[in-house]
């Protein structure tokens, strides 16, 4: 039987518009105090704050490293680029950055109402599925945390990569199908999370675009469960067919997650098999599979870092219980002969498998991020099912229509302030940090973490607390000892800093960071020649670093070769006009060459640049009497 396609009454119009304010305002009111908050100590450097590449704004030489480098173990050229785009226009404001996650999301919530509607012409499940996306409070990390901008910028080319399939399946057409090879590319330089996209199409071409030759599944199938085309039945294929279709989407999935696995590589963000074995990877993944489930239903104890499987082992019962539930519910989804249920089952299993932990990357055993996605596999089966609910009784139809409509004003209110509160946690590193170990003391990342973030708030003593209490956990943590070395050297325990930063190149031989902790202590210590031998290895693995070249040239002067002060002075202060230390100690090097003129000059830009500083202020005076003299 062919379907007439419905008209859009001006009715449907001022609904969908209306729906459409419900979502964006919805997202504003839980999300909209983030413009507010700081960045947080955890990747926002290596992103942005600390990345010159990115903070400098959008400039052909970035564009370049966006496409052609992978940096904090990845290849998202199009993430790079928007962040990029970003210091133009809100410099390092953090609150703009902020806003701009903000709106991906509002946008991602739209996209996804409207391509169920457009898919299953079902308007009720389509909002219910995009509240719950737009509001789960599994999703905050996405939304709250600025360098998670790959996750709401690549499910924004995601939808759209969906959406454009979804009229390519129903109509056809080289240009429709060109459309949604462009948004699935651009998806995939944003976040490779999308790589199982290609089985998403598949899926949507059995429910709802109903475009594979078979039999349906279940007799009773209501037919706005499939889309309404008076064509539909001309554009059903053969399985072989509609597979061969997805080979191009396929061949960029592939090329993508060669590409990722290389970057990770490259860094040492892929955990080896020596390191954790393929038995442990397996069972972090059935049971996170399972955990997943349980914090969408259940919420509690959200995190920005759970243990890494190192530190993580589950019990032969956990495994077995959790790989039982897991196929019991596929088996119920089969027993159902639900369309939805299959294709919302099989989005969530599917989707999550890049990240689900079999190709360990990154220090955690799972993360709230990666479910962005996955989780509206799961809301289409619930929404759609309490749909088929009502249906199931027409004569009671009215009292469960407003029965689940109040059921689920309750669940999409509940999530409302749970993921307001969980918001909240994100407005600085302390409270993200502290939050964190509330929940889960015994993490030797956060609790390096927290230890650099008092650090630079110039609570040393407590800072030293925390290094010392993530190497308690993990003594073989080279950043722990790096950054105890370093909080050590400001307290003037020398002997006891150097130890410590030896003892973190022991563990790791190649941290920039640590040669350059290890270089300050020795050369308060007064051993100046090895405190050069450091910085120079540091400066091996980026020559770029302002603060390097700055501890050369003190270095120097204190070993009597002016020359090479000055030439590293010089260096540090091009790299960055506005460090005040590096031109105050060009300036001291200059003295020691009988350059004044140049000398006061160096000296008034450093307190310029910090008029309460003291040094240069003293040094100025010396040197202009010198001068007059």
């Amino acid at each position: 039987m062919k379907h007439t396609p419905m008209k859009k009454s001006s009715g449907s119009k001022y609904r969908d518009i209306l729906i459409c304010m419900f979502l964006v305002a919805a997202v504003a009111v839980v999300y909209g105090r983030v413009v507010t908050f700081d960045f947080v100590r955890l990747d926002d450097p290596f992103y942005i704050t600390e990345n010159p590449q990115v903070n400098q704004g959008l400039s052909m030489p970035g564009v370049k490293w966006a496409f052609t480098q992978s940096h904090s173990a990845n290849w998202h050229p199009l993430t790079w680029l928007s962040h990029m785009l970003d210091c133009d226009l809100f410099d390092l404001a953090p609150g703009g950055h902020h806003l701009v996650n903000v709106l991906f999301h509002a946008i991602n919530s739209v996209l996804l109402y409207f391509l169920l509607k457009v898919m299953t012409g079902r308007v009720w499940p389509s909002v219910v599925v995009a509240a719950l996306f737009a509001l789960h409070p599994l999703h905050v990390e996405s939304v709250a945390w600025v360098s998670e901008r790959k996750d709401v910028l690549s499910t924004f080319f995601g939808f759209l990569a969906l959406l454009a399939y979804a009229y390519y399946g129903r109509r056809g057409g080289f240009i429709r199908y060109l459309l949604v090879f462009l948004f699935l590319a651009l998806g995939l330089m944003a976040k490779p999370m999308l790589v199982t996209f290609p089985l998403v199409f598949l899926l949507l071409d059995y429910w709802p675009l109903d475009r594979i030759k078979i039999t349906s599944f279940k007799k009773e199938d209501s037919e706005t469960d499939l889309v309404r085309n008076q064509d539909v039945a001309l554009c059903r294929r053969s399985f072989a067919y509609l597979l061969i279709e997805k080979l191009p989407f396929l061949v960029l999935s592939v090329i993508s997650s060669v590409i990722t696995f290389l970057a990770q590589q490259k860094e040492g963000a892929v955990g080896s098999m020596e390191t954790i074995s393929l038995q442990i990877r397996l069972s972090n993944s059935i049971v996170s599979y399972v955990r997943y489930i349980g914090k969408m239903f259940w919420p509690e104890d959200l995190i920005v870092l759970y243990p890494s499987l190192e530190n993580k082992t589950w019990q032969a019962w956990q495994v077995g219980g959790a790989l039982l539930l897991l196929l019991g519910i596929t088996a119920a989804v089969l027993w159902s002969r639900r369309r939805y249920a299959v294709v919302g089952w099989l989005w969530y299993l599917g989707t999550l498998v890049p990240v689900i932990g079999l190709v360990h990357v990154g220090s955690q055993s799972m993360a709230d991020r990666y479910t962005y996605i996955p989780l509206t596999g799961l809301f289409i089966i619930i929404a759609w099912l309490s749909a088929d609910v009502v249906a199931a009784w027409p004569a009671r139809s009215r009292v469960l229509v407003k029965i689940t409509s109040v059921v689920f004003a309750l669940v999409i209110g509940a999530c409302m302030v749970v993921t307001w509160i969980q918001v909240n946690y994100w407005r600085d590193s302390e409270s993200l940090f502290r939050h964190t170990l509330d929940v889960e003391p015994d993490n030797p990342v956060i609790c390096q973490l927290m230890g650099i973030t008092l650090h630079r708030q110039g609570k040393i003593d407590e800072a030293i607390t925390y290094y010392y209490k993530a190497l308690e956990f993990y003594p073989q943590y080279d950043e722990p000892h790096s950054h105890l070395g370093a909080a050590l050297a400001m307290q003037g325990k020398l002997d006891e800093a150097i130890r410590h930063c030896r003892e973190a190149l022991k563990y790791n031989p190649d941290n920039r960071g640590t040669y350059i902790n290890l270089g300050i202590a020795l050369a308060r210590k007064g051993d100046s020649a090895e405190a050069v031998e450091c910085f120079l290895k540091a400066l091996s693995y980026n020559y770029d670093d302002p603060l390097i070249h700055n501890n050369l040239a003190i270095a120097y002067q204190s070993l009597g070769k002016p020359d090479e002060a000055v030439k590293h002075g010089r260096y540090a202060v091009q790299l960055n006009p506005g460090y005040a230390r590096a031109h105050y100690n060009l300036a001291n090097a200059l003295v020691a060459k009988g350059l004044l003129d140049e000398a006061i000059q160096h000296y008034q830009e450093a307190l310029t640049l910090d008029p309460g500083y003291t040094a240069a202020a003293a040094n100025l005076n010396r040197v202009l009497e010198a001068r007059r003299r």
